[in-house]
């Protein structure tokens, strides 16, 4: 794997396949110290992520490890997870703020799964960046015409994992025309909640 911008060893996944890939894990490993900094899972897969998970924190004490660095998701309960580990466990809440500082080459990238989204609602998407002028973005070919308008970084989080949608929609922070409730709907079809997590001082 690339080194990541905060960490200084380079990522080990363990991925769980069925019919494609259900999950992964990365690790950063640094002699007695781990880092699990990524966690991903397609929709379903839940009990598949966890499983994979309590494997990789088994591997851990398998070579001991003094320390572990683990952030979970939400839906994850933790409880569980925390009571195969010794004593000594630290918690704590952190956020993951995204900063782009090339807000053109990121759309580029985003432009085809954006658009593959937007066909498969039936939408004709117009996307404004906010506080970028010059940065817009138009995809997809269907029926319903749909104009969202968002912060650089919130698209960011958003394409990651659509889970905030409703708190940036009830802060303004993303706006969208028509308002309706099928525009929220589609909105929900355009960013899903992938269930994704990370390490939260981390980046490629």
């Amino acid at each position: 794997g690339r080194a990541k911008l905060w960490l200084s060893g380079c990522p080990d996944f363990e991925l769980a396949v069925g019919r494609g890939p259900l999950a992964y894990v990365a690790t950063v490993r640094e002699g007695p110290r781990w880092q699990i900094v990524e966690l991903a899972h397609r929709e379903g897969a839940e009990g598949v992520a966890r499983n994979l998970m309590a494997g990789v924190l088994a591997s851990a004490r398998t070579v001991g490890t003094e320390q572990v660095q683990i952030t979970l998701p939400s839906w994850m309960g933790s409880e569980e997870m925390f009571a195969s580990l010794a004593t000594g466990v630290q918690r704590k809440r952190e956020l993951v703020f995204l900063r782009l500082h090339d807000v053109g080459g990121f759309l580029e990238l985003a432009a085809p799964i954006l658009t593959r989204r937007a066909d498969a609602a039936g939408l004709a998407l117009t996307l404004a960046v906010q506080g970028t002028p010059g940065h817009r973005l138009e995809v997809g070919s269907g029926d319903t015409d749909l104009a969202l308008s968002v912060g650089p970084s919130h698209l960011a989080a958003l394409l990651y994992n659509g889970e905030a949608m409703g708190e940036l929609l009830k802060a303004k922070a993303v706006k969208v025309r028509p308002e309706s409730e099928a525009s929220l709907q589609r909105l929900c079809d355009l960013f899903p909640p992938t269930r994704a997590g990370r390490f939260p001082m981390d980046g490629y």
